[in-house]
Formats: structure tokens, C-alpha cells, sequence
């Protein structure tokens, strides 16, 4: 009889330690989530990015894999993408909202069909390189959009875990 017990208790322990890790799954993906539709506002507020542009894939956590990750296209947008114009000393660009960046000594060309933005990398007329601006994968790793996330999780987490666990039991 007090094997059975013991069964019983071991099975009611094991049931509230997997409980307790689906709360936990949970509540990250929870987090994972609003740090990614806030990290998108971020961007599209603070920078000149379309909604369209700004595609921040999720990685949802599991019981066996306690981890959420955001992950963001590499890929970085051409200078023009962000109205670039030519002025007195090169091409001036807006990548961030209401600063007009300048870039001395670019100018902007007709390459293959498409405006581009290049600027020579030595004094003769070529070799030439094509100025990018940054990659959604940069502006999601900058430090004014981790500091923003990490604020929201310390504030967040507790009361999100609690609304989980009371799911679940």
C-alpha cells in the first residue's frame, strides 16, 4: 500500500513539473511574441521601413526546447530604397526618420535597369562600390531595440507566467 502511495505522489510530482514547464513554454511565447510585433513597431516608427518590409520570423518554444527565436533578413536595402538624393557633397539619404544622412563623394548611377547609389573606393574612376543601408537583421539587434525588449519582459513576465499556470491548472 505504501508503494502505491509513493507511486501516486511520484506521478502527481511529475504531472506539476510538466505543467509547470508548458506554463513556461507558454509564457515565452507569450513574450517572444509581443517582442516581435513590438520590435517591428519599433522599426517602422523610428525608421524609414515599409509594414511590408519589416518581416520578423518567430521560432516558437516547446516543452523540450524552452526557447523562442526572432530571427530577421539579412538581406540590406539599397541607399535609394531610402529616397536618396544627390547634394552639393555626394547623396543624401534618410535612413532614420527626420536625419538626413549624407554620404560624401557617392553618386547615384543607372546600374543594370535600377538607380543605385556607389561611391569609388580609390581616385580613379573605377573600381566602384554600391552603398547599402542596413538589414531589418541590424536594426533588430541595435541597442536601443534590445534595451526596449528586455524592459517589457522584466516588467511582463511574472504577471504572464501566473496568467499561464492558472490555464493550465
Amino acid at each position: 500500500m505504501a508503494i502505491i502511495k509513493g507511486i501516486k505522489e511520484l506521478n502527481a510530482g511529475l504531472l506539476n513539473q510538466r505543467k509547470q514547464r508548458n506554463a513556461t513554454a507558454n509564457t515565452i511565447n507569450v513574450m517572444a511574441a509581443m517582442a516581435q510585433i513590438s520590435t517591428s513597431r519599433y522599426i517602422q516608427s523610428d525608421y524609414n521601413h515599409k509594414a511590408s518590409d519589416v518581416r520578423i520570423a518567430l521560432t516558437r518554444a516547446s516543452l523540450t526546447a524552452p526557447r523562442a527565436i526572432l530571427s530577421a533578413s539579412a538581406k540590406r536595402f539599397p541607399l535609394m530604397y531610402f529616397d536618396a538624393e544627390v547634394s552639393a557633397t555626394g547623396v543624401t539619404a534618410t535612413i532614420k526618420r527626420g536625419k538626413p544622412t549624407n554620404r560624401k563623394g557617392a553618386f547615384i548611377q543607372t546600374h543594370r535597369g535600377k538607380r543605385r547609389v556607389f561611391k569609388r573606393t580609390s581616385n580613379l574612376r573605377y573600381p566602384i562600390k554600391r552603398l547599402t543601408g542596413p538589414s531589418i537583421g541590424q536594426l533588430m539587434r541595435g541597442k536601443e531595440n534590445l534595451s526596449r525588449i528586455n524592459r517589457m519582459i522584466r516588467q511582463r513576465k511574472d504577471g504572464i507566467f501566473m496568467k499561464e499556470m492558472a490555464k493550465i491548472v
